[in-house]
């Protein structure tokens, strides 16, 4: 190794390239000079490109700078080398520097065979030009497109604010459209049953809440004294906190209006034109902002009028305060109407307490005086058929037995006529009363016509019930006893159901009797409408018209459905809850 390195170095006994020059001073100054041109040359531009390639870290194939470098800086020490040579003949050295330049440069090529196609895309100066100004009209277009976006952004923004405001506006009048329907409920509930010494507060109540819900001021309800309304003299009733108006001073301009049926609503005094007269009066003195005025009709008359007054602030009146409005008015015509036929009812109940009363009274005179001849004519029959029955011939006797069973018929029936004219006045308490109990006192009771008939009675469990079980009792037996009466040939079912409907019971005395023509159907409630003669089945025509007014006292109805020859079935409802 240390003799190569000799011989590296050494000349070998060599002659240098002077002597090729014969040392002519003008060749020798030419050659030294080009190669040490060439060689500085060759030294600068390696440390250029490591330069470039260092403060351009974006260029692509960094590392062929870097061999085109190496290959350079080897090409300007051959050039080196050609120097040294002209004075010192190292030939080894300078073969082995272009060995190494050789192999430097095979390696650069190697590397920039594959590169090429590569270099060759890259944009040229003139594309990257265009190309630049086409990114600088991209961005410009861009920056536009950025400002339509920002602007349709605040379009938008505002296009949300004002849907979100719209959306708000609406949720408010949906909340308040749900409290007016409630406030409708409300008062409609309130008039549901109208008590003559309630009505005024009803309708102070229904002012005051129409004012709190509406967020006015003053309601007021303006009644005129008609005969058909049948509540006398004006009046006038007024929400809380309400001045009191003189309606036939003060309002006479809103009168004249109102009687033809018209409308009068007002958003705002101060801008409206067409009530332009109103402000010189009443309106004008009490400082109002906004009035509606609804006509009250009943018929075909004015009866009075509905106001809501806004002092403190305008209110716009629109449609749905319109609509409520006229319902509130429906409402309170109607109790109105209610008032005055429950007055016209109370009226009436009062005469017809007093009639029923003189009826007993007089079924109860008519009773007694009819049972005294009745019977003395009873007990000298008795006499006569015990000591001269049979001194008497047989049409004799049968004039006494048509007499004595005319008699006893005619007992049977003041008897009949003075319950009836009891069911109502002088009927037990409502209790608790247990149906079943009262069908089983009422088969031991009628166990005989039972047993004649050969009846099958069946039931199932009955309910109990509020009712005077005295009087149910009648009710039952005798429509027990009508079917047990009233058979065919065929064998005699009767069948006691019950049905529980939403608030009563509805219950059913089914047989397959011999039934009853439509056209009966009706008549046989009706006191003293017997449908067969006295020979055929015996009564008094009463039974039925007793069931109907027990039935009726218990607050239910009575009613028959039948096929002529096929039987008969007696319906009667009694309410779940009742108080007589």
């Amino acid at each position: 190794m240390l003799f190569s390195t000799i011989s590296i170095f050494s000349s070998n006994y060599y002659i240098p390239h002077g002597h090729c020059y014969l040392w002519q001073s003008s060749l020798v100054w030419l050659h030294l000079l080009s190669d040490m041109f060439i060689g500085i040359a060759y030294f600068s531009i390696p440390f250029m490109l490591i330069y470039f390639v260092r403060q351009r870290n974006d260029i692509p194939f960094t590392y062929i700078f870097l061999l085109f470098s190496c290959f350079i800086l080897f090409c300007g020490l051959t050039h080196v080398m050609g120097i040294i040579t002209i004075w010192y003949p190292l030939y080894w050295l300078s073969g082995l520097i272009k060995g190494l330049t050789a192999l430097v440069s095979v390696l650069t090529a190697f590397e920039l065979f594959p590169i090429i196609p590569m270099a060759l895309a890259l944009p040229t100066p003139e594309k990257l030009s265009i190309l630049n100004q086409d990114l600088e009209t991209r961005i410009q277009e861009k920056q536009v497109i950025e400002l339509q976006l920002k602007t349709l952004n605040q379009e938008l923004e505002e296009i949300v604010e004002k849907r979100t405001l719209q959306i708000k506006k609406i949720n408010e009048r949906l909340k308040y459209k749900i409290k007016l329907e409630q406030l409708i409920t409300y008062i409609s509930s309130l008039f549901i049953k109208v008590s003559t010494n309630e009505i005024e507060d009803k309708f102070n109540i229904s002012l005051k809440k129409i004012t709190e819900v509406l967020a006015i001021d003053q309601s007021y309800l303006f009644l005129k004294g008609l005969s058909t309304t049948k509540l006398g003299q004006d009046q006038y009733f007024y929400g809380e906190n309400t001045k009191k108006i003189n309606c036939n001073n003060e309002l006479l301009f809103l009168i004249d209006i109102l009687k033809d049926f018209n409308v009068v609503y007002i958003n705002n005094l101060e801008n409206d034109k067409k009530y332009n007269f109103l402000k010189e009066s009443y309106i004008l003195q009490n400082n109002i902002k906004s009035l509606l005025a609804y006509p009250l009709i009943y018929g075909d008359s004015f009866i009075g009028f509905l106001m809501f007054i806004s002092i403190k602030k305008p209110k716009k009146w629109d449609r749905v305060d319109l609509i409520f409005t006229r319902l509130i008015n429906e409402t309170f015509v109607k109790a109105i109407e209610t008032y005055g036929m429950q007055k016209e009812l109370k009226t009436w109940n009062k005469e017809l307490q007093r009639s029923n009363e003189e009826l007993e009274q007089f079924a109860y005179v008519a009773s007694h005086d009819l049972q005294e001849p009745l019977r003395t004519i009873s007990s000298f029959s008795e006499l006569l058929k015990e000591e001269y029955y049979h001194q008497i011939d047989e049409e004799g006797q049968l004039y006494l037995d048509l007499i004595m069973s005319a008699s006893n018929r005619m007992k049977q029936l003041i008897k009949d006529l003075l319950s009836l004219s009891r069911i109502q006045t002088r009927g037990q308490e409502f209790s608790l009363v247990n149906c079943n109990e009262i069908i089983q006192d009422i088969l031991e009771i009628l166990q005989i016509s039972i047993k004649e008939t050969n009846a099958e009675i069946t039931y199932k469990q009955l309910p109990i019930i509020m009712g005077d079980k005295f009087q149910l009792t009648q009710l039952w037996q005798n429509l027990i006893s009508n079917s047990l009466k009233f058979h065919s040939d065929r064998p005699l079912t009767i069948n006691l159901t019950v049905q529980s409907l939403i608030d009563q019971w509805l219950f059913c005395v089914e047989d397959n009797g011999i039934g009853i023509s439509p056209e009966f159907q009706e008549r046989i409630f009706v006191v003293f409408q017997r449908l067969h003669t006295q020979d055929k089945y015996k009564g008094t025509g009463i039974g039925l018209a007793l069931c109907q007014k027990i039935v009726t006292r218990h607050g239910g109805k009575i009613w028959v459905e039948s096929d002529l020859g096929k039987g008969s079935k007696f319906f009667f409802t009694i309410p779940k809850s009742f108080v007589a």
